[in-house]
């Protein structure tokens, strides 16, 4: 029975060991379902009993638990209902120690308190800061953890998050089986297939392959958005094998999707008719770069000990290489070099300026394009 059922027009049988609460009114009659509910949820602790570990001694609940860990604080949250209502977890703080007491996860420090909080929290930090307040989340997380005062940040979010410990992330990563049943209405987390539980990690090559055929199957589908997005699930498995200057490289097809403007479900005819609004001024402009991706050069390329002389002549290649990305660009590789250099220095007159340029060559190459 599912949550939908608590409020009917007209009565149901109740189940067995449980007992219905009806409220009458003038029109219709509220049927209340919840101690029903409650008869027929099997608690964890009686459930576990006829079932085996998984892996490490957790159970698939406690697997579960360490997907959602860092989204939760140590002290002070509520927890969705589901694990009472479909797990028969009453006590998730209780289960949430626990796995900290035997290594899976343990209190994270400012920077995951910080990209646990909401888009209002964020914003509303930021503006006591004196910082810009616009943006996706997370270049707003970007802009705490970057630009405002380190002591402010540290006494502006202080309840700490939850973080995966190195054990944690093994065994979640080898039973990403008991997520996707969690996501699947048609599959339970304890009926999940042994041959696919404690599953070795898939190797960088496994999944390089994965995301290139999935890049091409967005981009041929007109989905740039999504595509733009692997890229940087691309850019970001380079620099987990050291490989600092093809992920910088990989960086600049990012920046290229980004720098276009072009998002998922590209239609040409509707985005010179609808899409182009966004585009001009560089202050109203959508397509700029995420200050995140900047702080991401900047990482990878102090990894990779790179002079700015070798981090130029690395961007001018890339922006090169991948200008034909998107079905439109708005900037050559050289523009594209220098919207990077200026953002990087926050030189809004020289952004404006070349924007300026863009647009004009923009609406002379398309005339028929709105303004």
């Amino acid at each position: 029975m599912g949550l939908f059922d608590l409020f009917k027009k007209k009565t149901s049988a109740p189940a067995r060991g449980g007992k219905d609460k009806v409220t009458r009114t003038k029109n219709f009659t509220i049927v209340d379902h919840t101690e029903n509910l409650e008869a027929q949820i099997v608690p964890i602790e009686k459930r576990i009993k006829q079932m085996k570990p998984i892996a490490e001694g957790l159970y698939a609940h406690e697997i579960l638990a360490l997907s959602y860990a860092e989204a939760y604080h140590l002290t002070g949250d509520e927890y969705q209902g589901f694990w009472w209502w479909q797990y028969g977890v009453k006590d998730v703080t209780g289960m949430l120690k626990s796995l900290q007491t035997r290594g899976f996860i343990t209190e994270g420090g400012t920077d995951s308190a910080v990209r646990a909080c909401k888009v209002a929290e964020l914003k509303e930090f930021l503006k006591t800061q004196g910082l810009k307040v616009s943006g996706k989340r997370d270049e707003l997380v970007s802009r705490v953890l970057n630009e405002a005062d380190p002591t402010a940040v540290q006494s502006a979010f202080p309840n700490r998050t939850y973080v995966l410990t190195d054990k944690g992330r093994r065994v979640l990563e080898a039973n990403t089986a008991i997520v996707d049943a969690h996501k699947d209405p048609m599959i339970r987390i304890w009926d999940v297939p042994e041959s696919d539980l404690n599953r070795p990690p898939k190797t960088n090559d496994e999944r390089w392959g994965e995301m290139n055929a999935s890049y091409i199957n967005h981009a041929a589908s007109g989905d740039f958005g999504l595509a733009r997005n692997v890229r940087l699930d691309m850019a970001e498995l380079l620099a987990s094998e050291g490989r600092y200057a093809d992920a910088i490289d990989m960086l600049c097809s990012v920046m290229a999707h980004d720098l276009s403007g072009v998002g998922n479900n590209y239609n040409h005819q509707l985005f010179l008719e609808v899409g182009t609004s966004h585009l001009f001024p560089y202050e109203k402009s959508l397509a700029t770069i995420p200050p995140g991706i900047i702080d991401m050069v900047k990482k990878w390329q102090k990894k990779a000990n790179m002079d700015d002389g070798q981090l130029q002549s690395l961007l001018s290649q890339g922006f090169e290489r991948h200008k034909q990305s998107t079905p439109i660009a708005l900037f050559t590789p050289e523009e594209s070099l220098q919207v990077f250099n200026l953002e990087c220095v926050g030189d809004k007159a020289g952004l404006s300026s070349i924007y300026q340029m863009a647009e004009n060559r923009f609406f002379a190459t398309y005339p028929a394009a709105k303004r």
